[in-house]
């Protein structure tokens, strides 16, 4: 470890106690846990002899040999002897010590040679204990200075064995399949000095490609500084073996705890280079600290002050407004299949910044998977932070929603089809180097996993998941009425109350009656709702607690078996009391979260007190109440449980946003105004058709729409919408005038015009379509799609000041569209995209179509007119991607400004089937000079 709480660039201040503590070195370890006292009763460190010798392996080689032909990758190190016996330096001190202690000084320069090139960098000991170092393979830091390796820039390579041998890069392959933040991993085989020391395992550290190469905007990953609990340690002379804890003194011991933790991030000088970035970073630190204090409100071990402070700091705030809480569920759930305990440790916990949706998203490191941990799911466990993360309702229920994807009996057979052949080659190089045994076999790992995933599984199917308690009231003067053979209107109602028996979440789907009426269990309830979950197709989702949840609905000639519903009127008017029990014929519908399968029950019915008052809830803002109350322009249909916007110009009091859930409707001739800093959010779908939305009169901008994280596609037909601007409030950055983040959508003739945003619309991993759609007057990008997939086909983008299309690791169709007077490029394909433009114009524009950064375009049977620098580009513009491709066939070119292709060396460019000439280019200067972008 190293001794600072560093800014991870090298310039990091010391901390208190690591000076004071670390500086002495809290005493001397003569041996491992063996100290001499000095006079004054307290520890003085023995000195660290002088390196006399290097070790074998970092003596230069005069001879090396071949790198083994087994399937992997070599990296070869070249150290000088003073960076090498700096190395070996560390080591021996850890080896003394027990424990590895090291400061920025230890970090040497090296040069490594990689696939032909020879890069340089820094390398340092990599990790805590000295199961890094206690072999010749000593785990090692790597930062290149002046490229990448397989993507990365800075790398750790250890001794297989310190990450589970082939459990490390399982589990990590596996949260990526599933979109999940984790590290990428590898084999290589690695020499230093030209000596081969073996396979190590190569895991990515934090950096900005972890983040782009699974498709996240760049933001700070943070973390809570474990250095107050090492030099607590160290202080108190307690170095003990890994995995053993030894006591500290009383009035420190609260260092086992997040609570005195410092939050820090990877590259914070970076971060600072940049508004958006340093307000992500403000937000992050913020959200972490917010997730401190309430792992501290929620704890008994603290003092009342210490708790107050805390509850203080987090009013207003919860788990779903700090997290984003649908990855964590996710992680969690397959680290509940993984049997994963070591990253749920708080100083094990990373996460990043989401500067869109202003959430923590974790990343999932050091696994230790080959330990396995609990049985239970990650949701069960006890500590400060998992019961916190248990009071969001959408983390505690989609734990056990994504443990049913896991814990399918196929899921395994899926896993290891697509991962399979990956891991039979690092298998192969492992067995023949080391050998593997045990549970480290693919075959028993396999067979871990799948008794793993049987254990839950009757976790996730209790036989007997939920209890019912159904009742009935008539309203008063409901006797028959209509005469003496008791015939006449039924009014009533039907309550059914219903409770988890166990803590696994279970569904009420709704109620069946005899007749074949179904109805939705969403829109009949009658308890509070935020005591429970509605899914999207309307099921209940009931608290795990045990708490109960109410349901009510008419009794009326809807229902069937009325006739016994006479039956008890008459009796009662007969009798003066009514039968304790009345047949009904209802079923509940219910259903284990993780199931698919929905069962029923037959409701036994009792009577109860007609004047029985249901519960009213208050969630947090908006419940659907409050936004019916607060905006005159809302509609809600009961019998179709939907939202509309009313028809009518509306001017809307500041912000419209939509209750969580709801998909918000609207018809021909709505007219929405906005407040200058007013914005449309919701996380839900927008169906909207012949809507305009624009400023209130007299203002120049609002500021736009967000559909965030929406389950369902949204559809726009004939929708306007008018001078738009982005949201940029604290930690919580839109880029688009119009946002779909992972949201669906669908947009037929519409206009959007003179948008002020750095993105006109902004569309973000997913799927769209876009048909005639008008683009106008936007100030930058008309279009910005990032991670999307979809087709633009008839559009119109015209008098906008930057690119008509901005495409970045996407997979796009663009079909006769026009680009008409644009400041810059009518197509942008960057970062990895796919694009093909088929038909169409471009006509004056700075630049027809780019490709750049390893992209690949296809264009064909289009116009090109009048270019004002050159009509088509292939060039990199980000080097880390590399050489990028354009094929072009048909393609009409007339009055280019500086010419027809500028191709930069190393990329192609073929026109016609003939391949272009290319030239060195001098990519910064020229878009200094606005030739390559504005």
């Amino acid at each position: 470890m190293l001794l600072k709480r560093p800014d991870t660039d090298g310039t990091g201040v010391w901390t208190g106690l690591v000076l004071l503590g670390l500086g002495v070195v809290i005493g001397v370890l003569l041996a491992p846990f063996e100290w001499i006292a000095s006079d004054s009763g307290g520890a003085v460190l023995e000195p660290t002899a002088e390196v006399r010798h290097l070790e074998a392996f970092l003596v230069p080689n005069e001879a090396p040999p071949p790198a083994p032909e087994n399937g992997l990758d070599t990296l070869d190190f070249e150290l000088t002897p003073e960076a090498a016996a700096r190395i070996q330096d560390v080591r021996e001190r850890a080896m003394s010590r027990g424990i590895i202690v090291q400061s920025d000084d230890d970090t040497v320069p090296m040069q490594l040679a990689f696939e032909g090139k020879t890069l340089n960098g820094t390398v340092r000991i990599k990790g805590d204990w000295t199961d890094h170092v206690d072999t010749d393979q000593w785990s090692l830091r790597v930062e290149l200075k002046d490229g990448k390796i397989l993507g990365m820039s800075t790398f750790s390579i250890q001794h297989p064995k310190t990450r589970g041998w082939l459990w490390e890069w399982f589990v990590l392959a596996a949260a990526r399949r599933e979109g999940l933040l984790a590290p990428r991993s590898t084999f290589v085989n690695v020499a230093i000095n030209g000596n081969p020391l073996g396979i190590y395992y190569l895991e990515e550290h934090f950096s900005k490609e972890l983040l782009e190469s699974q498709g996240r905007r760049e933001g700070p990953i943070v973390l809570w500084d474990e250095g107050t609990r090492w030099s607590t340690l160290l202080q108190a002379r307690n170095v003990p073996p890994k995995g053993v804890e030894l006591p500290v003194p009383l009035t420190a011991s609260s260092v086992w705890s997040v609570d005195p933790a410092y939050v820090r991030a990877f590259k914070e000088k970076r971060l600072d280079g940049s508004d958006a970035l340093a307000r992500s970073f403000y937000s992050a630190v913020e959200k972490m600290r917010e997730l401190q204090a309430l792992a501290v409100s929620a704890t008994t071990s603290h003092d009342a002050l210490r708790r107050l402070e805390a509850l203080d700091r987090v009013q207003g705030e919860s788990i779903d407004t700090i997290l984003a809480v649908d990855r964590l569920a996710d992680m969690h759930a397959l680290a509940s299949l993984f049997q994963l305990q070591h990253p749920l440790i708080w100083h094990n916990m990373r996460f990043y910044h989401d500067p869109v949706l202003n959430r923590l998203e974790p990343i999932l490191f050091d696994t230790d998977a080959d330990h396995p941990g609990p049985r239970d799911p990650v949701v069960m466990r006890e500590s400060a932070l998992m019961r916190e993360f248990g009071r969001s309702r959408t983390y505690y229920d989609g734990v056990f929603e994504r443990l049913g994807h896991y814990c399918r009996p196929e899921y395994v057979n899926e896993l290891m089809a697509d991962l399979g052949e990956e891991m039979a080659v690092y298998e192969a190089a492992l067995e023949a180097h080391y050998g593997l045994a045990g549970q480290n076999t693919p075959a028993a790992m396999v067979q871990r996993l799948r008794t793993q995933a049987g254990f839950l599984r009757t976790v996730l199917y209790p036989v007997d998941p939920i209890n019912f308690h159904a009742s009935y009231a008539f309203a008063e003067g409901s006797s028959g009425g209509g005469g003496e053979d008791g015939t006449g209107v039924v009014a009533g109602d039907i309550f059914v109350d219903a409770w988890s028996t166990t803590r696994t979440p279970v569904v009420v789907e709704g109620f069946e009656f005899s007749n074949g009426l179904r109805l939705s269990a969403s829109g009949y309830l009658a308890s509070d709702p935020d005591a429970v979950r509605v899914l999207a197709a309307g099921g209940v989702v009931l608290p795990p607690d045990g708490r109960t949840v109410r349901f009510r609905f008419p009794m009326n000639e809807r229902l069937a078996n009325l006739e016994n519903v006479q039956q008890v009127l008459a009796a009662a008017r007969a009798q003066g009391a009514a039968r304790d029990t009345l047949d009904l014929d209802v079923d509940a519908l219910f259903r284990p979260l993780a199931a698919t399968a929905v069962q029923s029950e037959a409701l036994r019915m009792r009577r109860v007190d007609p004047n029985w008052e249901s519960e009213d809830g208050r969630p947090d803002p908006p419940t659907l109440a409050e936004a019916l109350a607060k905006h005159a322009c809302l509609e809600f249909r009961p019998a179709s449980g939907q939202l509309f916007l009313r028809p009518g110009n509306w001017d809307v009091d500041g912000d419209l946003i939509v209750p969580s859930g709801y998909t918000l409707h609207a018809s021909p001739n709505v007219r929405l105004r906005f407040d200058e800093d007013a914005v449309l959010l919701t996380d839900a779908p927008l169906v909207f058709e012949g809507v305009t939305l624009e400023p209130k009169p007299g203002l120049e901008r609002w500021r736009g729409i967000a559909v965030l994280g929406a389950s369902g596609r949204s559809t726009w037909k004939s929708v306007v919408v008018r001078k738009t601007d982005a949201v940029a409030r604290a930690g919580w950055i839109v880029t688009g005038g119009i946002t779909f983040y992972h949201s669906p959508v669908t947009m037929l003739d519409c206009v959007i015009d003179g948008t002020l945003a750095e993105d006109g619309t902004n569309i973000f991993g997913c799927d769209f379509l876009m048909e005639r759609v008008t683009f106008r007057g936007c100030v930058s990008d008309s279009f910005d799609g990032d991670f999307v997939t979809g087709i633009v086909r008839d559009c119109l983008f015209t008098e906008g000041l930057a690119d008509g299309v901005d495409f970045s690791g996407s997979d796009v169709t663009v079909e006769n569209c026009r680009f008409i007077d644009m400041g810059d490029k009518g197509v942008s394909a960057g970062e990895n995209s796919i694009v093909r433009v088929y038909g169409g114009i471009c006509d004056q524009v700075s630049i027809g179509i780019a490709s750049k950064d390893r992209s690949r375009v296809d264009a064909r049977d289009m116009t090109i007119r009048g270019a004002r620098n050159y009509a088509l580009a292939a060039f990199v513009k980000k080097p880390e991607f590399g050489p990028t491709q354009m094929v072009v066939e048909n393609v009409t070119i007339e009055g280019s400004g500086l010419g027809d292709q500028i191709t930069q060396t190393g990329s192609t460019l073929v026109i016609d089937g003939v391949e272009q000439p290319t030239q060195d280019l001098d990519v910064k200067q020229l878009y200094e000079d606005k030739i390559l972008g504005q």
